[in-house]
């Protein structure tokens, strides 16, 4: 009995990692991890979010399935979000970065929550203490999206088809909605952010900003997975 008494005892020393209290430093450590994620991002700086991320991370969003109109999980991992970042990320707009903030929700040993807000997404982080420093091992996140409505004169200014090239997209109404449809591809949703922008309501991500001349629009340029493409109006 001893003996078995012994060994677990062993093993509790072996596999369970020593408390460590938190200090000043560890604070000013897990907030910059948190600045590095969501900073770097406008940034473009793959440096930054290589440097906030844990080898493990696991980052996921609910997003709508077109096909399906059921939910589904949308995951990304360190070595996609560093691309992407790398990329361009949100460098389109560098200045959102100015709009970021961080919030650390709770310290407990080598573990800590921090909510960090930036212009177009909320994010809540899972940082561990890692090494000598601090890294981001989960994110769940949601778009920081207030839907603006449009009057039917509005929509109207955006109805048309677009040539991305390779193939075309349609913008039609549907109801009190814009919807966009890629040939070949099931039509979505498009939800409206003000100053001609539009964000695809099944993948945030995938962001329309329309060029308007008078009461027409005469292309829109398309910003997904860190690539921008303009598309003019087919006449």
């Amino acid at each position: 009995m001893r003996r078995i008494i012994g060994v677990a005892a062993i093993l509790t020393l072996v596999l369970v990692p020593q408390a460590s209290g938190q200090s000043a430093a560890d604070t000013v450590a897990i907030k910059q991890a948190a600045l590095d994620y969501i900073e770097g991002w406008y940034e473009g700086s793959a440096e930054r979010m290589e440097r906030a991320l844990h080898p493990d991370l696991a980052k996921r969003t609910v997003v709508n399935n077109p096909q399906t109109q059921r939910s589904m999980i949308r995951h990304l991992t360190k070595s996609m979000m560093v691309e992407i970042t790398r990329s361009g990320g949100g460098s389109s707009a560098p200045e959102k970065k100015d709009k970021c903030s961080v919030y650390v929700l709770d310290i407990f040993n080598n573990v800590a929550s921090v909510k960090a807000v930036s212009p177009d997404f909320v994010d809540y982080l899972h940082i561990v203490r890692w090494n000598e420093g601090w890294k981001i091992v989960n994110v769940l996140w949601d778009p920081n999206i207030r839907e603006v409505s449009l009057s039917a004169e509005e929509r109207a200014r955006y109805v048309g088809t677009y040539d991305l090239g390779q193939m075309q997209v349609r913008i039609y109404e549907e109801g009190e909605s814009l919807m966009a449809q890629a040939t070949g591809q099931p039509a979505t949703k498009l939800d409206y952010m003000g100053d001609h922008v539009f964000v695809v309501s099944a993948d945030t991500n995938i962001r329309l900003t329309f060029e308007v001349e008078g009461d027409r629009a005469v292309a829109f340029v398309l910003q997904q997975a860190g690539q921008t493409v303009r598309a003019p109006r087919v006449p």
